[in-house]
């Protein structure tokens, strides 16, 4: 299990939402002859609100918020989804009515052309009578034209009625997507199709709402590589895999039968990681898939200067829902990252990433370094076992997943020690620099900062409300825009080459948080090197 709650360390989740709010309208008889009122029916105004969502959200959290929009802890720009992750070109909503305990067809709506506005922030508005105390179930998709075989489906969902519909039949429909490379940017594009889980309402008399969350049908994966040999070098092969590239998947949600308002598995939040399930598919078995490899257009100069990002390459693309059956060995084996580079001397050895499965809607985010050095992190709690030693993190050169992970099993102080070993074979003449009291813009320096921190497990600095103690933890890091913060490095007495920071761990039921090091080291020849390194601490409960 421990291996599962590594694999969603990296993930994070790209979703658009379809928001409905419900409004009932009492109506009341303009009637005044003599005889009994007959009351009017109720009817409730169903305002289906199309709208943008600036930013993805962490798959370990919940994807809407109390106001029924996104939360994300990716601020950066550079991060954020783009119009076309979030684009609806054409929508359905499903309205289903219950009756003697089972969900029955009522109607099915979508929008017309005239009511399409592309704009990113666009609203349509859509009036539909329902009755006041009855129950209702919705469902929603979206873009369904951008599946293989989007005209049977559209045909399929179109035809549905109230004579032949079966809730329990209906969830099972499999669908397939187009290849990954028809989901892009630009002309001849497809819109990516969504879906989502069933939502009831219950309509009162007044104060209804409702809102859905509408999920892609497909993953994300950003392979964010950096170069910090010191020399200029070209990617010559890059691969990740297995990945699932055909056959069907589930229109619906692959836990939609147990996954009403918004309880599903693609809504489980960062306490919840054991929760996490493979998915599943309609298929009676699965073979093992393929590997996605760097395409021979891309940019592959990574250059040794920093300056403007030359040393630093993103590479993204879409994948299919894959499952631990699509790895080798039935799942024995972990999905893999292998590169080759020219300009210095490394192999192209496999490197595992510590998954086997990617969900629908995930973000999966790693961090890949090319260096010639070596460098050793230790995490130690305040209360250690007797006889017990902190954990100790090995970053070696090469070009490497720079993430690793380190379990905590009680809140408190954590020490995170660092100690550069060596870079390009010398262990001499190297030093970490530190912010002095002067500096040029651009120049850079060693810090520490909270690069994801969903839950709050860790504490983060609050100059009104932490004590003391919490806030000599902190520092700003002036030479950053925007008043950043950071740790509060310390360097080792005696030593140019190692240091450590302190960080505080709240008490959760369980919890994960990424903390980025960065370290920038100086040669007495003048060379600088910056290396960035991603820690991820997972949070043991309880004891």
């Amino acid at each position: 299990m421990n291996r599962l709650k590594d694999t969603y360390k990296h993930m994070a989740a790209v979703a658009s939402a379809l928001l409905l709010a419900l409004s009932v309208l009492p109506a009341c008889s303009d009637d005044e002859g003599g005889g009994a009122d007959i009351p009017e029916a109720q009817y409730a105004k169903l305002v289906i609100s199309l709208g943008s969502l600036d930013n993805a959200t962490p798959a370990a959290t919940k994807a809407v918020d109390d106001d029924g929009y996104i939360e994300s802890d990716i601020i950066d720009d550079e991060y954020n989804d783009s119009d076309y992750e979030h684009y609806i070109d054409k929508w359905w909503l499903l309205v289903l009515h219950q009756e003697d305990g089972a969900y029955q067809f009522d109607r099915l709506i979508s929008n017309s052309p005239t009511a399409n506005n592309t704009h990113p922030d666009s609203e349509t508005s859509i009036e539909m009578e329902l009755l006041i105390y009855d129950t209702y179930k919705f469902y929603a998709f979206a873009n369904l034209g951008g599946l293989d075989n989007g005209e049977d489906v559209i045909k399929w969902i179109e035809g549905l009625n109230a004579a032949s519909f079966e809730e329990a039949e209906f969830q099972k429909e499999g669908v397939e997507l187009l290849d990954m490379n028809s989901y892009h940017e630009g002309e001849g594009s497809s819109y990516i199709p969504m879906s989502s889980y069933g939502y009831t309402v219950t309509v009162q008399a007044d104060n209804n709402s409702l809102r859905i969350p509408l999920i892609r049908l497909l993953g994300k994966v950003e392979l964010d590589v950096t170069n910090s040999s010191g020399k200029d070098v070209k990617i010559e092969k890059l691969t990740m895999g297995k990945f699932r590239d055909e056959g069907e998947i589930y229109l619906l949600p692959y836990d939609v039968a147990t996954g009403d308002n918004g309880t599903g598995n693609l809504m489980v939040g960062t306490g919840d990681e054991k929760k996490l399930l493979n998915p599943s598919f309609p298929t009676e078995s699965e073979r093992v898939g393929n590997d996605w490899t760097l395409p021979e257009t891309a940019d592959k100069e990574l250059f040794a200067s920093a300056e403007n990002d030359a040393n630093k390459r993103t590479y993204t693309f879409y994948i299919n829902e894959t499952g631990n059956q699509n790895q080798e060995g039935g799942g024995a084996k972990d999905m893999t990252i292998a590169m080759k580079v020219s300009g210095i001397e490394k192999d192209e050895t496999e490197q595992d990433t510590r998954f086997f499965f990617i969900r629908r809607n995930d973000w999966l985010r790693i961090p890949i370094l090319i260096s010639n050095a070596q460098t050793t992190i230790t995490v130690a709690q305040r209360h250690m076992p007797i006889g017990g030693v902190p954990a100790e993190l090995f970053f070696d050169n090469g070009a490497i997943i720079a993430d690793q992970t380190v379990t905590l099993d009680h809140a408190g102080i954590v020490t995170i020690g660092y100690a550069l070993k060596e870079i390009n074979g010398q262990t001499n003449g190297w030093s970490l620099k530190y912010l002095q009291s002067t500096y040029q813009p651009g120049e850079q320096f060693c810090m520490a900062q909270v690069e994801d921190n969903p839950n709050g497990l860790i504490l983060v600095r609050d100059d009104d409300k932490d004590d003391e103690s919490q806030k000599n933890i902190w520092i700003d890091l002036d030479w950053l825009d925007d008043s950043q913060k950071g740790f509060n490095l310390q360097p080792t007495e005696g030593s140019k080459t190692s240091g450590s920071f302190k960080l505080r761990i709240q008490e959760l039921a369980s919890g994960t948080a990424k903390v980025k090091l960065t370290l920038v080291a100086t040669h007495t020849s003048g060379q600088e090197i910056i290396l960035p390194y991603t820690i991820t601490l997972n949070y043991e409960g309880g004891n």
